[in-house]
């Protein structure tokens, strides 16, 4: 299983699938914890792949992965759906992907805003994932929810 966590902070997704013998690729604007994520993988005898993610280039291989991770790190981008869109096509046909974003409150910062800001009146984030073409599989609670391609 190929697994990317878009947004990774400090990995702790990576190493539960890491240890579960999942294939892992990291991304983050942080090259130390990138670093870091990765020594410690080494430390316990895995490796995974890590990409720096930069407000230009986005380096996400086409189709790859069976599983796509990002929690609490969509709202903290310039153009949150635009990433959606790359995440949804790093995914193969069948993959899924795990949704953990808060787009209320913060009105002080200017990636934390509220939905109407960002995707016009009245859409709310799940319609931009239908739109991208995920289908809802999981809608208990409100932590997260899982989408399939």
């Amino acid at each position: 299983t190929k697994v990317l966590e878009y947004g990774s902070g400090g990995g702790r997704e990576a190493a539960s699938c890491l240890k579960a013998g999942a294939e892992v690729t990291i991304c983050d604007v942080s090259e130390r914890l990138l670093k870091a994520c990765s020594l410690l993988a080494e430390k316990n005898g895995k490796s995974l792949t890590s990409i720096l993610i930069t407000e230009d280039v986005q380096v996400l291989p086409k189709e790859q992965f069976d599983f796509v991770i990002t929690i609490d790190c969509l709202e903290h981008v310039r153009e949150p759906v635009r990433v959606l869109h790359e995440l949804v096509s790093c995914l193969k046909v069948g993959g899924y992907i795990w949704n953990e974003v808060f787009f209320g409150g913060h009105e002080l910062s200017p990636y934390h805003l509220v939905e109407t800001r960002h995707f016009g009146n009245g859409t709310e984030w799940a319609d931009v994932l239908k739109s991208a073409g995920l289908t809802l599989i999981d809608d208990e609670g409100t932590e997260g929810h899982l989408w399939r391609k």
